[in-house]
């Protein structure tokens, strides 16, 4: 996946659209591929993920925001039909974390290997002083369960 770029995935579904299964390599940064993707391996599009955004006018307050996907916008009745293995690792971090939430959306998924790092979500910069500066998530990562994700990660199934 970290080799995938966006502009590849129409190929890639070409060649792979008769497989039995697909495995998703995670254990890398991908390419901004999990929305083409996901289109390929699911029937129509289903939210993954919400959000808390903080409430400016209220701080230590926190909203709620609706999912990154609307819940009936696509319909493919030609989506994947194969399995479909997504590879995580300790070392999977935001946007690995991000795609395979996406990914886990198409009923065929099966998340293998080890809890991921936890840190999904936008990055915001902050310089402190010239050569000082942090970053920090402005976000709350959450499944449309409300399960959180920042600070836990994307749990394996094995």
């Amino acid at each position: 996946m970290g080799a995938l770029q966006v502009e590849n995935v129409p190929e890639m579904i070409k060649e792979l659209k008769s497989s039995k299964a697909i495995i998703f390599d995670m254990r890398n940064y991908p390419n901004g591929t999990f929305r083409a993707i996901s289109q390929f391996l699911n029937v129509k599009q289903k939210a993954f993920a919400i959000y808390t955004k903080p409430d400016l006018k209220y701080p230590g307050k926190f909203k709620w925001t609706k999912s990154e996907r609307p819940v009936d916008s696509l319909t493919n009745n030609n989506n994947y039909k194969g399995k479909v293995v997504v590879l995580l690792n300790e070392k999977s971090k935001s946007q690995s974390e991000w795609t395979a939430m996406c990914f886990q959306t198409a009923e065929n998924t099966t998340i293998i290997g080890s809890q991921t790092a936890g840190t999904d979500g936008n990055v915001s910069d902050f310089d402190f002083i010239k050569a000082f500066y942090s970053r920090f998530t402005g976000i709350g990562v959450y499944y449309p369960d409300k399960r959180e994700t920042q600070r836990i990660g994307i749990v394996p199934r094995y």
